[in-house]
């Protein structure tokens, strides 16, 4: 089967759903005329009246009626892939050249394509093009620029001459350069064609060919450089000028004030001149500029990749840095491709990057990989060097024989400066004499005497001897380094980083502190990489340009060590130095969504205007994730679907973008017929190649009793599953945490909790027996930190608002954990999903069967749950990835959030709110200070802050939530039952507890008087009081006493003045339900009758009596009937 079957191929034709949406189309299309072209790329000649147009990539197309509206918003959207100078451009263009939309539009994705574009509209001028105005020509020349295409830069540029564009100088200038890259053409010649021009900027550039170099630094500052572009020029020019003079400390100041965003040209020239001046100072300051070029040359990478540019030029650049850095790790990482490293394709297949990857892939000992590469190489010296490493990779020693030899042939090969320095230091590591460096003295002073100093430390004792280096470490950086590089080699990767930290606090270097970082950081050192990071950051000070890889760092060791605090304030420094910075961006986003931030996640996102492109397979996860809950683009499960095709045979990702994609059909985030229709198609097709994926299923509902059927067979192993059985049934006691119902059910534990409030067995909150202790974890709290759990944020949801921010704000202060917060919106989220109807297994049927919950109940859940997450979403949190405080438990990365709370307030000695009474009980245990709500309410009681009659009204709250042994009162029981509306739910639950039953004469009172409310308009809710209080009464008394205060609490109830033949069945079955429940017998209820029976012969005699008793029985079943005819056949007389 062909993968993604159901992606529409070009050629077919589809409704998007939306008038204004532009409409998918064929590879040839008819363009009528004002129609507007977006997301194509026009790449064939065109043809008579130029409306039959070829395109490629993906075509959209606007009919000349269709709205402008739509056209706008499709050149707003291609307008931001170009550079933003051009973009300024482009907007002002607009009020005098219309025609710019088609233009923009009509550019398609990649540098390629738009050079082979911008080629094609120089030579076949499109028709939009005829049009424009001589303004629009320069802007066209900067664009084709832009994109090297150069033939066209300069037909733009040239046509602007001639149609006598203005400032003319600029112009000319412009094509003049242009000319220079020509094959066929020459600044020169064409300057000599406009020999009559007398402008500075012309005198400027023509002293800059003859070489004239003060004369053209005069005549370039007599200029007065337009804004814009024309600055720009002029800031490149003077760079030039002073570089080619090797003025290099000059040229500096100028070239690191430039925006790089805007000019990343001059991001470049200030790359390639620190890296020059680099290769001749010493050791100390040639990483200076090295780690500097490198921050510049990324930064510059960063900003063209937003625009298709030549990022791969600058990807060059940052490798030789890395390099020059002693970075090689980082070296890899910028040229390969993910999910190794972060090149993108274009960049990772260029033959300048795979040229420059040679010499690293040797040098980290991927030999295999540099032997390949070593094919598109075509520097004699890299080659030589190349092989040199190589061979050092193989021998046993450094001093091997073949490696001198080796590294001797690099130098025979080496003819500039730098690479004559580089071979000797080859030289002398391999043991041979330092070669003769006279003739570099002059222009390479520093880096020579580096050497020389190098030469003498090692020299001495072959082999792995390295006790001159160390003699010697901090007496030169340049013999830390070296003597870092052998720890390296030998495998000790942390002597190699501590040698490198010594020298750095030493020198109070914070390039060495940074090679020291790295180092920790490779040897898995987190703690030790996150000090010397700090330690360089304080030594550089603000502005230093390195900074950016120490806070990439901090946020890579942050993460790794769980600090996701620190990890995510790294991550916004990082991002802020670099907004085009797609590594920081997408740190930033791993950060929020760890921390339970989607809203931050998906505006850090968004922040550029479309979501950032997913690299990675993690990220993609990410994206679908955020995008199917933010996204309001109609087309974005389009976009998703098209992004799975990227990994085709990855049955979890495929999964949970599919899962992503139908979670968003149940929100309000708009979606096409065509969307949904795709998303049915590509979840049959993901079904049917992946049938048994526990990422993504579904079961056939087409017969509902094979599907019962099926889940009844699951159902029927978990009840049957003894350990299970056991687990569910303490926790329904109270003795085990809720949290443990949460892992068995694989549920969210916010989820559990809140259900657990509208339905037995209820939330065991309350624990009298430990009032005294709970008393002082709250007086703790009124002063000291707390930390929340689920639980409580739950119960305060379900109070008034204003009742739940007082109890709030009797706590000094109050944090959750991210987790807690997380689990919360995956419970929303999960909770949107699922259905009222629900498939349990009946115990006493012993089948499945389908509960169907009341509408009014699923909406309270929502609220709830709706409320108690934005309630932790408002809290301050802390980020707890893993246990580390819980004595016996592992320390977990994706641990269960029901612990988090608990394993912080150990570790932070902070007090517990929760009203899980055995996760409180096991707070105590490790000596975590731990309270409920309920202990909460007393203290503000007990403080006046809260009136008694609230406190009964919120307590009352919490009882009608199924908040289980709560002490009884007939005031407080009441109240709740009546806020019931006398209906047996939760107070009835509550006194089927044996907890409740303190004032055993107070709770019957209340449930008969409770049956007597009920017992003609909802007598099945009378029935289920007297079953409560059989239970609970049973449950409550010893097991030598249980007959008889059964049999009083029977008598009683028959007694009531309610009870009448109608009610009687009722009566009766609540009563039997009770027994039956505890396994009792009816017993005492057949005593019960039959002295009560008694009573009546006593008052009216046996005839009348029997007469009146069995009239009583009228409309019971048979077999109740022939239990009274029992009662008065065998009645004797006392």
């Amino acid at each position: 089967m062909t993968p993604f079957s159901w992606i529409r191929r070009k050629g077919k034709t589809s409704s998007l759903g939306s008038e204004e949406a532009p409409v998918e189309v064929a590879q040839t299309v008819l363009a009528g005329p004002g129609a507007v072209a977006a997301g194509g790329a026009i790449i064939g000649s065109a043809v008579g009246d130029n409306n039959n147009v070829t395109y490629i990539d993906k075509q959209y197309v606007t009919g000349g009626s269709a709205s402008l509206k739509a056209a706008h918003a499709a050149f707003e959207q291609a307008l931001a892939t170009l550079p933003p100078l051009l973009q300024e451009e482009a907007r002002q263009l607009c009020d005098h050249w219309p025609d710019v939309e088609a233009a923009v539009s009509n550019l398609p994705s990649g540098r390629s394509a738009r050079n082979d574009i911008l080629e094609q509209w120089a030579k076949h001028e499109p028709p939009w093009l005829s049009s424009a105005p001589i303004r629009a020509l320069p802007w066209l020349g900067q664009l084709a620029s832009a994109y090297d295409a150069e033939s066209a830069s300069f037909s733009f540029y040239d046509r602007a001459v001639r149609e006598g564009g203005y400032p003319r100088d600029l112009l000319i200038v412009q094509a003049a350069l242009k000319a220079e890259t020509l094959t066929e053409g020459s600044a020169r010649s064409y300057l000599g064609a406009h020999v009559g021009l007398d402008s500075p900027l012309v005198h400027a550039v023509r002293s800059a060919l003859d070489k004239d170099w003060d004369a053209a630094l005069d005549q370039l500052n007599r200029w007065a450089a337009p804004a814009g572009s024309g600055q720009a020029l002029q800031r490149l020019l003077r760079t030039r000028i002073l570089l080619a003079q090797d003025l290099i400390d000059q040229a500096l100041p100028a070239l690191r004030e430039a925006d790089f965003a805007r000019s990343p040209q001059l991001g470049l020239e200030l790359a390639q001149a620190l890296l020059q001046r680099a290769r001749r100072r010493a050791t100390r300051n040639r990483l200076a500029d090295a780690q500097e070029a490198l921050a510049v040359a990324l930064r510059v990478r960063n900003a063209r990749r937003e625009w298709f540019g030549d990022s791969a030029e600058a990807v060059v650049l940052a490798m030789r840095a890395a390099l020059s850095s002693q970075d090689l790790a980082t070296a890899w990482v910028i040229c390969q491709p993910a999910p190794e490293g972060d090149a993108n394709a274009q960049e990772a297949d260029d033959p300048r990057v795979l040229g420059e990857s040679a010499l690293i892939a040797a040098l980290t000992g991927r030999e295999q990989r540099a032997h390949e590469l070593l094919a598109v190489v075509t520097s004699r010296f890299t080659r030589a060097q190349v092989l040199a490493v190589l061979e050092e990779r193989r021998a046993d020693s450094s001093e091997d024989e073949r490696v001198a030899e080796a590294w001797q042939r690099t130098w025979d090969a080496a003819r500039s400066g730098p690479d004559q320095l580089m071979a000797a230091m080859g030289l002398v590591e391999s043991g041979q004499a330092l070669p003769d460096l006279s003739h570099l003295k002059d222009d390479y002073p520093e880096a020579v005497a580096d050497l020389e100093t190098l030469a003498h430390a090692v020299s001495g004792p072959a082999g792995g001897d390295l006790s001159l280096l160390r003699a010697n470490a901090n007496q030169n950086p340049t013999i830390a380094v070296k003597l870092a590089q052998r720890y390296q080699q030998l495998g000790d990767l942390d002597k190699a980083a501590a040698t490198l930290q010594e020298s750095a606090t030493h020198w109070r270097d914070p390039q060495l502190m940074t090679l020291a970082a790295r180092g920790f950081q490779r040897a898995r050192n987190y703690e030790k990489a996150k000090e010397c990071a700090d330690s360089a950051l304080r030594i550089a000070g603000p502005g230093w340009a390195a900074q950016g890889a120490m806070y990439e760092l901090l946020v890579e060791t942050e993460s790794a060590a769980g600090n996701w605090e620190q990890a995510t304030d790294a991550a916004i420094t990082l991002l802020r130095l670099d907004s085009h910075n797609l590594d920081a961006r997408w740190a930033l986003v791993k950060c929020y969504v760890t921390r339970a931030q989607p809203d931050e996640a998906w505006q850090t996102l968004t922040e550029l205007g479309e979501a950032a492109a997913p690299r990675r397979r993690d990220e993609a996860i990410l994206w679908v994730q955020l995008g199917a809950r933010f996204s309001a683009d109609p087309q974005f499960v389009g976009r998703a679907l098209e992004l799975m095709q990227n990994w085709p045979q990855d049955e979890e990702l495929l999964g949970r973008f599919l899962a992503a994609l139908l979670w968003r059909t149940t929100t309000t985030q708009p979606m096409t017929a065509e969307a949904a229709e795709l998303l049915r198609e590509a979840s049959s097709d993901y079904l049917e190649r992946f049938p048994d994926s526990v990422y993504f299923r579904a079961l056939d509902a087409s017969d509902p009793g094979v599907l019962l059927e099926e889940l009844g067979r699951s159902l029927r192993r978990e009840y049957e599953d003894e350990d299970r059985r056991e687990l569910r049934e303490r926790i329904a006691q109270g003795q085990f945490p809720v949290g443990m119902l949460a892992l068995m059910n694989g549920r969210s534990y916010a989820e559990v909790c809140v259900r657990l409030t509208e339905e037995p067995p209820g939330l065991f909150a309350s624990e009298p027996m430990s009032a005294a202790w709970e008393a002082n974890a709250v007086q703790a709290a009124m002063t000291g930190r707390v930390v929340m759990d689920s639980s409580a944020a739950v119960s305060l949801a379900l109070l008034e608002p204003g009742a739940a921010e007082r109890l709030l704000g009797s706590c000094q202060s109050i944090v959750t954990t991210d987790q807690i917060v997380g689990d919360a919106f995956h419970a929303l989220e999960s909770f949107a999903l699922r259905s009222d109807a629900m498939v349990v297994w009946n115990e006493d049927e012993a089948r499945a069967t389908l509960h169907v919950a009341p509408e009014e109940q699923m909406s309270a859940l929502r609220r709830t749950l709706e409320r108690a997450a934005d309630l932790v979403r408002r809290l301050p949190r802390v980020a707890r990835p893993e246990l580390r405080a819980l004595p016996g438990m592992p320390a977990d990365r994706a641990p269960q959030a029901w612990l988090t709370a608990l394993d912080h307030a150990k570790e932070q000695n902070l007090v517990f709110w929760c009203d899980d009474r055995a996760l409180r009980t096991v707070a105590r245990s490790v000596g975590v200070a731990a309270f409920g709500t309920l202990a909460l309410i007393d203290a503000c009681q007990r403080e006046e802050t809260v009136a008694p009659q609230e406190a009964m009204v919120l307590r009352a709250e919490l009882l009608r939530h199924f908040y289980m042994d709560i002490p009884f009162s007939s005031e407080l029981y009441g109240f709740a039952a009546q806020a019931d509306g006398w209906q047996a739910r939760a107070v009835a639950a509550a006194i089927a507890r044996p907890t409740a039953w303190t004032d055993a004469q107070a709770v019957v009172r209340l449930v008969l008087n409770a049956a007597a409310q009920v017992i003609t308009s909802e007598p099945n809710h009378a029935a289920t009081w007297l079953a409560a209080a059989y239970v609970g009464l049973w449950r409550a008394t010893l097991p030598s006493h249980r007959a008889a205060n059964l049999q009083t609490l029977s008598i009683q109830a028959v007694t009531q003045p309610w009870v009448s033949a109608s009610s009687l069945p009722f009566l009766l079955t609540g009563l039997r339900n009770g027994a039956a429940e505890v396994q009792s017998g009816d017993g005492p209820l057949m005593a019960a009758l039959a002295r009560y029976y008694g009573q009546l012969v006593g008052q009216m005699g046996h005839p009348e009596a029997g007469t009146e008793f069995m009239s009583l029985f009228s409309q019971t079943v048979a077999a109740d009937k022939s239990a009274a005819a029992r009662i008065v056949i065998t009645h004797r007389d006392n």
